[in-house]
């Protein structure tokens, strides 16, 4: 059973450490709280034993202090830091440009996603918002144009995803990752939001989205009411008990656009996209974080309708996945979830006719030519997790 469940999964947050906390205010808050928050912090941790969350906050922290005229002495060691960011963000625009005008020419609409959108939007500074790679947005029926330009132009497949977006697996998948020159990588996407993959789902995205020039290229990004959502949407996609990787950035991009663009927010739409996409779990979390934790006030009608909101039972079940069940069976649950989403739009069909489908849904994603083949399939998977978990301790 340890294989199943964590132990301690009800220890787990889906929120920002107190130690990631204090950065965030001392990056997001004004002269005197700044920092306050900067000195606690620094007073708190070992500089040389900085995870990799908590890394990736430091640049913006810096650069509001020192935005602000504060001198501090712990500054110097932190300029290491802010190069590197500089720098491989220099990169990943730059294969950015190439991408967007091939696209371009090959009549592929495709919109930034995350810190592609955000850093030329909101932070207007390519050196204090960290990205991982470069995130793209596609309609499903450009994917494997998409991928072909891109092989064209000399990205390969992700060696874990070699060439695996082929045929009827655009319908149970929502992105494919490429990897280019000196670790840039560019995450394709087709659909937004990762529990999503039924078709239209991103129609509300695409209908809404907003023309936007770079370097002579049209593309396009979300408006502020869409940005908001996909924020918080995505805060909580990698928290889960089998993902280390939980970054804070979210909190950062959430109060950037609500800086700029706050009155050009929609709070009745984002709580009815919030509920078409089954994401109004994330939104309750997330914006009432922001309000304990950063003193920011919603409207009073839209906290009481958020307040109200019903969370529906499957998004109840993917969240306590998310916590509580190790990596051999979460990720499992999740795939169901996935296809319950997917057959569940606008009514529930018969259980047995449901299984059937969602056994399909699973000889689809792990392209076996019978369902007959799936039970030694994923004996063979869970094994081999198991092997490599021990190797690993």
């Amino acid at each position: 059973m340890k294989f199943l469940f964590r132990k301690d999964f009800s220890h787990r947050l889906f929120l920002p450490s107190r130690e990631d906390e204090l950065l965030l205010k001392a990056a997001l808050l004004s002269k005197k709280g700044a920092l306050l928050s900067w000195e606690k912090w620094i007073s708190s941790v070992d500089l040389n034993h900085i995870d990799q969350n908590t890394f990736r906050l430091i640049p913006l922290a810096v650069h509001n202090l020192e935005k602000m005229g504060i001198k501090h002495s712990s500054f110097n060691r932190m300029r290491g830091t802010q190069k590197k960011f500089w720098y491989r963000n220099q990169l990943f625009f730059r294969s950015l440009k190439k991408v967007l005008a091939a696209f371009q020419d090959n009549n592929i609409k495709c919109m930034l996603l995350k810190g592609a959108a955000l850093i030329p939007l909101y932070y207007k500074n390519i050196g204090i918002r960290p990205m991982n790679d470069i995130d793209l947005l596609i309609t499903p029926e450009s994917v494997f144009r998409a991928c072909a330009v891109l092989e064209d132009a000399g990205w390969i497949w992700e060696k874990k995803m070699q060439k695996r977006i082929t045929g009827k697996l655009v319908n149970v998948h929502n992105e494919c990752l490429f990897k280019g020159g000196k670790a840039t990588f560019i995450d394709l996407h087709w659909h937004a939001v990762t529990e999503n993959v039924y078709p239209d789902a991103d129609a509300d995205f695409w209908h809404n989205a907003r023309s936007f020039g770079m370097d002579g290229v049209n593309v396009y990004v979300m408006n502020p009411t869409d940005q908001l959502l996909f924020t918080c949407i995505h805060a909580l996609k990698h928290i889960t008990s089998w993902d280390s990787f939980a970054p804070a950035n979210w909190v950062a991009d959430a109060v950037y656009i609500l800086r700029k663009d706050r009155e050009e927010i929609d709070f009745d739409a984002l709580l009815g996209k919030a509920e078409e996409h089954k994401k109004v779990l994330p939104l309750k979390i997330c914006l009432g974080y922001l309000e304990r934790n950063f003193g920011i006030q919603w409207p009073p009608d839209f906290k009481k309708r958020l307040a109200a909101a019903k969370i529906s039972s499957l998004e109840e079940r993917e969240f306590k996945t998310r916590q509580i069940f190790s990596s051999f069976l979460g990720p499992f649950l999740m795939h169901w979830y996935k296809y319950r989403r997917y057959v569940e739009r606008e009514k529930k069909p018969p259980f047995l006719k449901k299984m059937f489908g969602f056994l399909l849904f699973l000889k689809t994603m792990y392209k076996i030519p019978s369902v007959i083949c799936l039970p030694p399939i994923l004996l063979f998977n869970t094994f081999r997790k198991i092997i490599r978990k021990n190797q690993q301790v």
